[in-house]
C-alpha cells in the first residue's frame, strides 16, 4: 500500500517530524502526536481497502449483468425451441427448471466468492469487516438454499418421471386385457 501512495505518508512524515520537532522543544507530550500519526496512517490504509472492496464489489456485479444476460438469452432460446414445437411441453418445463436451478445457484456462488474475496482484503475497517461477514453469512445461506431447492426439484422430477411410467405401464396393461399383474 505504501508504495502505491508514497507521496501520501511522505507527507504524514513530514508533518509528524515538525509535530515532534515543536513538542520537544516545548516539552510536549510526544506519544501523543506518535498516536495521531498512527491513527491518520490506519485510515488511509482503510480507505484504501474500502476503495478496493468496492472495485471487487463492482466487478462481481458486473459480472453478475453477464450472468442474467446469459440466463436470459438461454430462456429465449429454450421458449423459441418451444414455439416452433420442436421439444415438448414436459421437456420445455425441465430445462427452463435446470436453467433457471443452474443460474441461482451459479449466482449464489459468486455472491459468496464476491464477498469471500472482499474479506479478505487486508486493512479493512472492523466495521466493514462486520458488514461483509453478515452479508457472507447471508449470502452462504443463499447458496445453501439454491442448491436444496435444486435437489429437491430434481428428487420431485424423477418421482414424477416414476410416476408417469408406472401409470404408463399401468395403461397398457389395462389395454392388454389386464394381463399384467
Amino acid at each position: 500500500m505504501r508504495k502505491k501512495c508514497p507521496f501520501v505518508f511522505d507527507i504524514l512524515d513530514k508533518q509528524k517530524e515538525e509535530e515532534m520537532k515543536a513538542a520537544e522543544s516545548n516539552g510536549a507530550d510526544v506519544s501523543l502526536i506518535e498516536k495521531k500519526y498512527i491513527n491518520e496512517k490506519r485510515k488511509i490504509y482503510e480507505e484504501y481497502a474500502a476503495d478496493y472492496v468496492d472495485e471487487i464489489s463492482k466487478s462481481a456485479a458486473a459480472e453478475q449483468v453477464v450472468r442474467n444476460a446469459q440466463y436470459n438469452s438461454d430462456l429465449k432460446e429454450l421458449e423459441k425451441l418451444h414455439a416452433k414445437k420442436l421439444i415438448s411441453d414436459e421437456e420445455y418445463e425441465k430445462k427452463k427448471a435446470d436453467i433457471t436451478e443452474r443460474y441461482s445457484i451459479d449466482t449464489a456462488k459468486a455472491a459468496v466468492d464476491s464477498l469471500e474475496e472482499q474479506i479478505s482484503v487486508e486493512n479493512l475497517s472492523q466495521d466493514d469487516r462486520e458488514k461483509l461477514a453478515e452479508q457472507l453469512q447471508k449470502a452462504k445461506a443463499d447458496l445453501a438454499n439454491a442448491e436444496a431447492d435444486a435437489e429437491i426439484a430434481a428428487i420431485k422430477r424423477v418421482q414424477d418421471e416414476e410416476e408417469d411410467s408406472y401409470k404408463k405401464t399401468d395403461e397398457e396393461c389395462s389395454a392388454m386385457d389386464g394381463c399384467c399383474v
